[in-house]
């Protein structure tokens, strides 16, 4: 779990919403094992603005994106019910993924990412 802040210009954009108007927060991200990872911005707390998280395999927008979400039933954010995002993928030991957190429509601010592995 880790509590950051989206900041500066935007520079991406994931395909499921409009985010190139926001500031992101890029994660690297090497998983020791394989399995299936979820990332999720769900903290009616600590994530306070409608975000956007989107998984591409390379940092920037020529990395293929392996998924994106915006605005997960049940997934609460400080500023409103549903506006945290959460996505789940296959992943692979040793592989580097990129993790975007992103604003919807010029949103931005403080969010707590939460990852967890499984099989």
């Amino acid at each position: 779990m880790r509590t950051r802040t989206t900041t500066g210009t935007s520079a991406d954009e994931g395909s499921c919403a409009t985010t190139n108007n926001s500031p992101e927060y890029v994660f690297s991200w090497v998983p020791a094992e394989s399995g299936t990872a979820t990332l999720s911005t769900c903290d009616a707390t600590e994530t306070q603005f409608n975000t956007v998280v989107y998984v591409r395999e390379a940092l920037c927008v020529s990395g293929a994106e392996l998924t994106c979400n915006d605005d997960t039933v049940g997934c609460d954010t400080s500023s409103g019910t549903g506006e945290g995002s959460s996505v789940t993928l296959p992943v692979t030991a040793g592989t580097t993924y990129f993790i975007f957190i992103d604003g919807f429509d010029g949103a931005s601010g403080q969010f707590k990412l939460t990852v967890s592995l499984g099989p």
